[in-house]
């Protein structure tokens, strides 16, 4: 029906069915105009054409999705609904062939393009391979499982859930996008061995409930972005350690059974959104005077893609600047590797993740001799 419903919005509006067809009943390909001053940057202008294009891209197929719901419930949408179904993302697009031109308007020029784009709606994200192309976009993230100290049982059970879902998982917090915290909390129902036990149960087998709870923060951005948890109960006919062992297993099965798909939606949903609007890049730098900080700045300010200073934290031997912005973190990183200022360099540390760490160290004095050299070449 919600596929009939859709034809039939299209053939009600002649100024769409050009422009927007049917790739699934969840999708639709549409071609989306951009416009962008053209200044003094060609290829910054092409950028933003680009995106201007991609949002138009995702306004036009969300009226559409948005007129076929309409037309299905004679014409009435909730507010929830307007709300979820105007939430789209490109799944995948391409510039038309012979689109891109340049324009004179008033005293200045215009570059104008068109994409040929194809745009899903975000509620009904399940899977990764559905948002392959932005996940490769924003150079594969990777998730880093936090654990407490011994319960690396506990990590490998995690990872395995994820990993089966196709998420990455990194080594280390550095090279990580998020951090998904996992703890545990055990209570003994009955203690192996326990004398006082009902009916003698204790001499024969131990109870053990678990909750697990699971956290997924951004590091970059310093945020929390959700929480979950799932029980679990085990028994052994062994000991104690071996029930506290089933519980936890059972915890991470009910996890994995009911509770991993609220986890997974939400980072497909943020990952399709970071790669359309931008993503959260930290730049932490050790070592930077004061008087560098406000230079930082506006270095990053003026990189391509920039969008705004979303925090910063500075301390003593240390200064954290937080930002939004439509570039990769590779490319944000080969851009501070450009970063010049007379009394201070930057060496960028090698990895990968949303952090981009770097050390500044002052620049060598020039010694007197240098600087007489210096004197007599001007005076000549």
């Amino acid at each position: 029906m919600r596929l009939l419903a859709l034809l039939l919005t299209l053939l009600l509006v002649p100024s769409l069915t050009a422009r927007a067809q049917p790739d699934s009943p969840e999708a639709l390909v549409v071609i989306g105009e951009g416009v962008a001053s053209l200044g003094d940057d060609p290829a910054g202008a092409e950028e933003n054409a680009l995106w201007d294009a991609k949002r138009n891209a995702v306004e036009r197929a969300c009226g559409v999705f948005l007129k076929s719901t309409a037309t299905g419930r004679n014409f009435e949408l909730s507010s929830d609904e307007i709300r979820t179904r105007s939430e789209g993302f490109i799944r995948r697009w391409e510039k038309v062939a012979g689109s891109q031109t340049v324009e004179t308007v008033g005293n200045s020029k215009v570059l104008r393009l068109k994409i040929r784009a194809t745009v899903a709606l975000l509620p009904v994200l399940k899977r990764l391979e559905q948002i392959q192309d932005a996940f490769n976009d924003l150079e594969r993230p990777r998730l880093y499982i936090s654990v407490k100290e011994g319960e690396e049982s506990l990590r490998h059970l995690v990872t395995q859930s994820l990993l089966a879902e196709g998420f990455l998982i990194a080594d280390a917090p550095e090279s990580a996008a998020l951090q998904v915290v996992v703890k545990v909390e055990s209570v003994p129902l009955l203690l192996f061995g326990d004398e006082k036990a009902p009916f003698g149960l204790g001499d024969s087998v131990a109870t053990c409930k678990a909750r697990l709870s699971v956290q997924l923060h951004s590091l970059a951005a310093e945020e929390s972005l959700l929480a979950l948890s799932a029980e679990g109960v085990g028994r052994s006919y062994q000991s104690d350690k071996e029930a506290r062992e089933s519980a936890v297993e059972e915890a991470v099965a009910a996890f994995q059974k009911s509770q991993l798909k609220l986890l997974t939606h939400p980072l497909l949903v943020r990952w399709a959104m970071e790669r359309q609007e931008g993503i959260i890049v930290a730049v932490e730098a050790l070592g930077l005077p004061e008087e560098g900080r406000d230079a930082l700045k506006q270095a990053i300010s003026e990189q391509r893609g920039f969008r705004e200073i979303v925090g910063e934290t500075a301390q003593k031997e240390s200064y954290i600047v937080r930002f939004s912005t439509r570039l990769s973190v590779r490319d944000v990183r080969r851009r501070l590797a450009e970063f010049r200022h007379p009394r201070f360099t930057l060496l960028i540390s090698e990895g990968r993740g949303a952090t981009v760490r770097c050390v500044a160290s002052p620049r060598p004095r020039p010694s007197k001799t240098a600087k007489l050299s210096q004197g007599l070449r001007s005076q000549h």
